[in-house]
């Protein structure tokens, strides 16, 4: 089963639009790992490149081959892992600080 990263990206929905950062590597065919960076303070046509390197095709059933973070504008970030055996981006945020735990 192939999937393509820049669909699986563009399908964390509004949040596609808000994409402050990201760090993504992925293992090829023959072990070479290929990086694919966004800067913070990127420029449109950065952008516009990191989504052109995005567009390509992996095979979902070989482990480990597409793997990373991405941060976005509102301080909370997905980061590339595993759930259930399934392959997905894994939201996190920013833990509330309680006043009473401190």
């Amino acid at each position: 089963m192939l999937n393509n990263v820049l669909n699986e990206v563009i399908g964390l929905g509004d949040y596609f639009f808000s994409i402050e950062a990201a760090s993504i590597q992925f293992k090829q065919p023959d072990g070479n790992f290929r990086f694919i960076n966004l800067k913070k303070g990127h420029s449109t046509e950065e952008f516009n490149a990191f989504c052109e390197a995005l567009n390509f095709e992996y095979d979902a059933r070989v482990k480990g081959q597409v793997f990373g973070t991405i941060w976005f504008t509102d301080g909370t970030w997905v980061e590339r892992g595993r759930e259930n055996s399934l392959v997905c981006w894994e939201p996190h945020s920013k833990p509330e600080i309680s006043v009473d735990s401190l």
